[in-house]
């Protein structure tokens, strides 16, 4: 038999939490208890002022929401917990992330158990999120497509220089136009990895069961033919299927096997291993390579836009690879991150 104090403890307890909103109704829809938080919000989203034994019905004032809340109760009323997530509120409307858990006694269903979390200020922040995101990504597809135009401009006059003034021109001045030409190119190449990346960004998953050795074997064979004096030896250990985008998983291989082939490259016996382990029940992807590595200190901003580990003088690249990679992977859900060690080699693990 409860005590006025196990009662004063209970209320102590659901009144703690400030963010969750805690009630409990019985079969008929009176408030058996409820917490503060609950109370607050009620008053806040309808206007109303709860009380123990008062129906949930007559604390909603909106037809719709009424039917909704009672449509939700029934459900946990018969035998059902479940969840939603669904606007209430006639005063300042909100979005409510909501649990029902039915409440049983001698093997019969009494009445329900609600947990409630306001998500309006989550979802709205997410929104704006997303839609900076698409202003981003327009203004990034924008920006790289107008800078084409100058650039083959630049491109084009520095080679009539080179071709129609060589004979003219000393040897600095053949070392200058031959700066200007080589600049334009690394200029052509990152416009056109930042407009890879942007439309990444627009790009729609076509998600399917998906044979993802058939893939690594695909980009082996592709990357042995981008890159003939590529001395790599590849080992491909289990990669089971999964659920995702092939041509999107395909990027994202494409972008760690060329990486981990041209930063093993100088060492006498280059090695690349792409395989995969098992980590808290989830399939994790990784390539592996016995390179310069890179220490790890300076790792925090490796897979950002542009960022580098290594001068272009010693690995020519752009610094967009990992970002792509960083990029897909977030699109599918999964989640990316890196060993390595300085001299010896690095190790890309991935999710999907």
């Amino acid at each position: 038999m409860q005590t006025a104090s196990d009662l004063t403890y209970y209320q102590a307890t659901i009144d703690s939490q400030k963010d969750v909103l805690i009630f409990s109704i019985d079969r008929n829809y009176a408030y058996r208890n409820f917490n503060s938080a609950f109370k607050s919000a009620t008053s806040n989203v309808y206007g109303t002022e709860v009380k123990t034994g008062m129906s949930m019905l007559e604390s909603i004032t909106s037809d719709d929401d009424r039917k909704k809340a009672r449509a939700n109760c029934d459900r946990a009323l018969s035998g059902e917990s479940h969840s939603t997530m669904e606007e209430y509120g006639t005063v300042n409307p909100s979005i409510f992330q909501t649990h029902y858990n039915p409440i049983t006694c001698d093997g019969s269903v009494i009445g329900v158990t609600v947990l409630s979390l306001n998500i309006t200020d989550k979802i709205v922040a997410e929104q704006k999120i997303k839609n900076l995101t698409k202003e981003l990504e327009s203004f990034t597809y924008t920006a790289a497509h107008d800078l084409r135009v100058p650039l083959r401009v630049i491109d084009g006059y520095s080679k009539i220089l080179a071709e129609d003034y060589g004979d003219v021109l000393d040897d600095e001045g053949k070392k200058l136009v031959k700066i200007i030409t080589s600049h334009a190119m690394h200029m052509g190449r990152l416009i056109d990895d930042l407009l890879h990346f942007a439309q990444l960004g627009r790009a729609a998953l076509s998600m399917r069961m998906t044979d993802v050795k058939d893939i690594v074997r695909q980009v082996i064979d592709e990357q042995s033919l981008l890159q003939p004096d590529c001395r790599a030896r590849f080992t491909v250990d289990d990669l089971p299927p999964c659920n995702c985008d092939p041509d999107l998983t395909r990027i994202i291989f494409s972008n760690l096997i060329s990486n981990a082939i041209k930063f093993s490259s100088k060492v006498d016996k280059p090695i690349v291993e792409i395989g995969s382990i098992r980590k808290d029940n989830e399939v994790v992807y990784f390539v592996k390579d016995n390179g310069v590595g890179f220490n790890m200190e300076y790792s925090g901003k490796l897979f950002g836009l542009f960022q580098r580990l290594h001068k272009p003088t010693e690995f020519e690249g752009t610094g967009v690879g990992l970002a792509v990679v960083q990029r897909v992977v977030g699109k599918h859900g999964g989640k990316a991150w890196f060993e390595a060690a300085l001299n010896k080699g690095a190790t890309f693990y991935f999710t999907l």
